[in-house]
């Protein structure tokens, strides 16, 4: 049996899952917003795990491989906390300790997943990355990384060379999906400092929320890496020829695309690379990279959970299948 982690809407496990079935195997899908997942129940020992999933049980022994794609890896929720009236203090340390028990239980249910043999891709233990840990690792393995600070208040010198800055989250930014509501998309990108402050009222000095500021690269391309167990899929994506993606590359122009080309990673880049994920733990994720006017690959960062499915199409690197083929044994070893 397969079984993922993920969300309803997420369309790469979407695209894998017939994959795998084609293969013979049983899939179990667990998805964190689930809106109706039926009875669920857990039994956690010294001698294993077993779990009531949409009205069927499974042992651990029944789990070939497991792959943590989206979400927050799932757990049945703390029970409700008693009604404490007029001792509000003593119901907010209630429900903590709750939730603290539940984590406990959950991380043992999935070491328990990979101690008991199965395949495992990604890492429930690692849903987020820090992103400014991981550049400090990216150069400990041996990579270029961009010049960066973290900063609460704007400097005259942030605005008067706003033009050679860029600014991104800290952590993982906007990314909605509205199916129900407004039915559209919310997304943060990564912008020009300059176009920033143009539309920012704050002055010089005056606190602003932790932003992270990073020195613009000129770059020639960028490069999209599939991480997956060593293997690595490359795409050169010629993004600056474009005003509306020259600085990210994820505002794509669908009426005149970037142009894509798969390439192959320089073998220093590529080990450096390798060395970076199983440092932090990982097998799977996807890197972004930018190729400087000097023709050196600079790392920005990981993301865990990437979307892949663009450049997958546009390379045919069929990445849903090797996925499906890794889950079940096919590849990679």
């Amino acid at each position: 049996m397969i079984l993922i982690f993920s969300t309803v809407q997420d369309p790469a496990t979407n695209d894998v899952v017939p994959w795998l079935a084609r293969s013979g195997r049983e899939v179990v899908r667990i998805n964190e917003d689930d809106p109706d997942p039926g009875e669920v129940a857990i039994t956690l020992g010294d001698a294993g795990l077993s779990f009531c999933w949409r009205g069927k049980w499974h042992a651990d022994a029944d789990v070939e491989a497991v792959w943590y794609r989206k979400g927050k890896f799932w757990f049945p929720g703390t029970a409700q906390v008693p009604d404490f009236p007029g001792e509000r203090a003593l119901a907010d340390r209630l429900e903590s300790r709750l939730r603290a028990e539940t984590d406990v239980a959950k991380d043992y249910f999935h070491y328990l997943l990979r101690a008991r043999g199965a395949r495992v891709l990604g890492n429930p233990f690692l849903p987020r990355l820090n992103k400014l840990i991981v550049l400090n690792q990216a150069r400990e393995a041996g990579l270029a990384i961009p010049a960066f600070e973290v900063v609460d208040r704007l400097r005259p010198e942030h605005r008067a060379g706003a033009a050679d800055y860029i600014t991104k989250p800290l952590s993982d930014g906007v990314y909605l999906w509205d199916f129900d509501g407004a039915q559209r998309g919310y997304f943060s990108y990564t912008e020009s400092l300059a176009e920033v402050l143009d539309e920012s009222p704050e002055r010089d000095g005056d606190p602003i929320p932790l932003s992270l500021i990073q020195l613009k690269i000129a770059k020639k391309l960028e490069v999209r890496t599939f991480y997956l167990d060593g293997e690595m899929l490359s795409a050169a994506i010629w993004s600056q020829n474009d005003p509306q993606t020259a600085i990210d590359y994820r505002k794509y122009n669908y009426r005149k695309p970037n142009r894509n080309v798969p390439i192959e990673l320089p073998t220093g880049v590529a080990a450096a690379i390798d060395r970076l994920f199983r440092r932090i733990g990982l097998n799977t994720g996807s890197v972004d990279l930018i190729v400087d006017e000097k023709d050196e690959f600079v790392f920005l960062e990981i993301n865990p959970t990437g979307q892949y499915t663009y450049v997958s199409n546009m390379c045919n690197f069929d990445i849903d299948r090797r996925i499906a083929e890794w889950l079940t044994g096919g590849c990679n070893g």
